[in-house]
């Protein structure tokens, strides 16, 4: 993917790709989590990391969006 490949001369050209395409779902869970749920209900998570969204499935994801 393009993406991965920019995120990956940005942050190191040592990193494998599977670490970067990692790093890129995480992210791309977080972004559209909060994006979808509004400000109002970020103020209210508390209890997770950026780790934690890593282990979420794309579904779960799907699921806290819909709700």
């Amino acid at each position: 993917m393009k993406l991965n490949e920019e995120v990956r001369e940005r942050l190191s050209t040592h990193m494998k790709k599977a670490v970067v395409r990692r790093r890129v779902d995480t992210a791309r869970k977080i972004y559209d989590i909060f994006n979808m749920i509004g400000e109002d209900k970020i103020r209210h998570i508390k209890s997770f990391t950026a780790s934690s969204f890593s282990d979420l499935t794309r579904s779960e994801v799907a699921y806290i969006i819909k709700d």
